[in-house]
């Protein structure tokens, strides 16, 4: 019975599951199918979703096959042991960089310590008020929410500053290819990135274009812009993108910043 204070965990059963290979015919399989689709398409996406707000965060690159990857495992396993399908966890997530986390090191010492009370200490947990668990999952998950970004977003493009407050855009494969071409030419000097096909640059592309500046300057090696259309111009303007790149790193056309470039290089 819970005391009038408010509702507690209660009890919790001590010690591991027991592993088992799960029997599944095939009527099951059939009846299981779509909903093991879906579940695993919410799955990964939320998993993904998560990392990236981390990502952006830490500024660290993620690797969407190896989360997939991560993912099939841990449910491989899991299903040894009956658990819920396994995915990422947005409020223990937000719980981790608060706590002081910087590396994947810390799950495993959080699994760890769960495995150390599920064995031994869960008679401790029986008197803990459900009502610390909502707060602490709930500073932690407003610690992810950022005001100035979503301003940001707004003065640089209004759909972007409606879309803040819902959506997330996908703009992995432009860092992925501007960092392998660092990586095929690793004693280039300068990046020139040739802008003629962009037709529309929304906020999330403007940050990641400053992040990767940002971050091939400190590798000793300068971004270069040429032939961007009016509205992405405008674009970058707003957002004060001459903060991170002077205007004398953007060309008007591409046969302007190769001579410009070759003149300085060689």
């Amino acid at each position: 019975m819970n005391p009038p204070g408010g509702e507690v965990v209660g009890a919790i059963p001590p010690g591991l599951p027991s592993l088992s290979v799960p029997k599944i015919g095939w009527s099951d399989f059939t009846a299981l199918l779509s909903a093991a689709l879906v579940i695993s398409l919410v799955a990964f996406m939320e998993a993904i979703s998560i990392a990236k707000a981390m990502a952006a965060k830490t500024r660290a690159r993620i690797d969407p096959n190896q989360e997939l990857i991560g993912q099939g495992l841990a449910n491989v396993v899991g299903a040894a042991s009956q658990s819920f399908p396994v995915s990422g966890s947005f409020s223990r997530s937000a719980v981790n960089p608060n706590a002081g986390a910087v590396t994947g090191l810390s799950s495993v010492f959080a699994g760890l310590l769960v495995l150390l009370t599920l064995l031994s200490l869960t008679s401790l947990l029986y008197h803990l008020p459900l009502a610390v668990l909502a707060a602490v999952i709930m500073l932690a998950v407003l610690g992810l929410i950022n005001p100035g970004a979503m301003r940001h977003a707004w003065h640089t493009h209004r759909h972007d500053g409606l879309a803040a407050t819902v959506n997330f855009v996908n703009v992995s494969y432009f860092e992925d290819m501007m960092l392998e071409a660092g990586r095929r030419f690793p004693e280039a000097k300068a990046i020139l990135l040739i802008g003629s096909g962009i037709n529309e640059i929304d906020v999330s592309g403007e940050e990641k274009l400053t992040d990767l500046a940002r971050r091939l300057e400190q590798g000793g090696v300068k971004l270069y812009l040429s032939g961007l259309k009016k509205q992405v111009l405008e674009v970058l303007e707003r957002a004060e993108i001459h903060k991170t790149l002077p205007p004398e790193r953007i060309f008007r056309s591409k046969e302007q910043a190769l001579k410009t470039l070759l003149e300085q290089y060689g």
